[in-house]
């Protein structure tokens, strides 16, 4: 499709309903993150019950389960509804078997990647494998959880080369949770500079890059901007080093000001086909392209999703 999928307003606005589905994919998100620790302080506290019901849960929640059209309806209009602005935007189509398959790459990550999460739950991206970190796809709780909604996938580096061999459309979000830790409320930062890795596969495997933008991923919560250093370290090694709350009275849930996803037109590889060996300046030089496209489709819509006053504002670039 081209065009808006979908566009809501305050008219349209359902906080309960968002709130469940929001809450819940937070909820099971930083469980899936902190299981581990729990089942270690459970142990370490002689609490065997608990263990023993974490160890049962996890079990269970390791049996293979298939997207329910039903589950997946209600996370796609909760995650409509619960934003006062909110729309979806394509500018070119993401189409299933295309000549040229293609990486959606999502920016930015924001705290917990709710513009990420309302795409994964859209019916047009059915075919779409997302590929997530793997402390998180590693979980049995969040793996069951977006199995059911849609095709979660690992962002290893074996399972991206594995579905590009497939030719398979995927999603990605390059910046991971070095970018959830740069999120600040009042400035849009993608961490990308040094991000090439993904680009020499694409050039390896003949994909075209597909930059999307969530404009109001920033706004959904407030980031301490404290000992950045050390958080970016931590975030090397696995752990997202945020410091965030959304709203006052449920600092899990985010703040429901905007939420505008544009998917913007897929840039081709340079040969437009498959680089076997791409050299480093040609990876350098392809990566320099996808961040002027994603630049320039910041540029394009940020007047109009932010105002007037956001004429002036430039993507910062980590």
């Amino acid at each position: 499709m081209v065009g808006f999928a979908y566009v809501c307003t305050e008219k349209d606005h359902n906080l309960l309903h968002g709130a469940l589905t929001l809450g819940s994919y937070v909820a099971v998100w930083v469980a899936a993150s902190g299981w581990p620790f729990f089942l270690a302080a459970f142990v370490w506290y002689s609490c065997w019950l608990s263990a023993l019901v974490l160890v049962a849960i996890l079990g269970i929640c390791s049996i293979p389960l298939e997207p329910r059209d039903a589950i997946k309806s209600w996370m796609r209009r909760g995650t409509r509804l619960y934003f006062r602005e909110a729309s979806l935007r394509y500018e070119h189509d993401v189409a299933d078997g295309a000549d040229v398959p293609t990486v959606l790459a999502v920016h930015p990550h924001g705290v917990f990647c709710m513009g990420w999460g309302t795409l994964f739950a859209q019916q047009e991206l059915d075919h779409v494998h997302w590929c997530f970190a793997n402390v998180l796809y590693n979980s049995p709780m969040f793996r069951a959880f977006t199995s059911l909604i849609g095709r979660p996938a690992s962002a290893s580096k074996a399972s991206f080369l594995r579905l590009m061999k497939r030719r398979k459309t995927i999603a990605i979000l390059p910046g991971g949770f070095e970018e959830a830790t740069i999120s600040c409320v009042s400035v849009d930062r993608v961490y990308l500079a040094k991000r090439k890795g993904w680009v020499k596969y694409a050039l390896q495997n003949g994909y075209a890059l597909t930059p999307v933008f969530c404009f109001g991923e920033r706004e959904t919560y407030y980031n301490v901007q404290l000992l950045m250093p050390l958080r970016l370290w931590l975030s090397t090694h696995g752990l997202p080093g945020i410091l965030p709350y959304g709203r006052w009275w449920a600092p899990i849930l985010p703040r429901d000001k905007r939420l505008h996803i544009v998917v913007g037109s897929p840039l081709l590889p340079p040969t437009g086909a498959a680089i076997a060996q791409p050299s480093e300046e040609q990876v350098d030089a392809h990566h320099a392209k996808y961040v002027a496209e994603l630049k320039a489709l910041y540029d394009r819509h940020k007047v109009a999703y932010y105002g007037k006053e956001a004429a002036g504002m430039a993507l910062e670039i980590w």
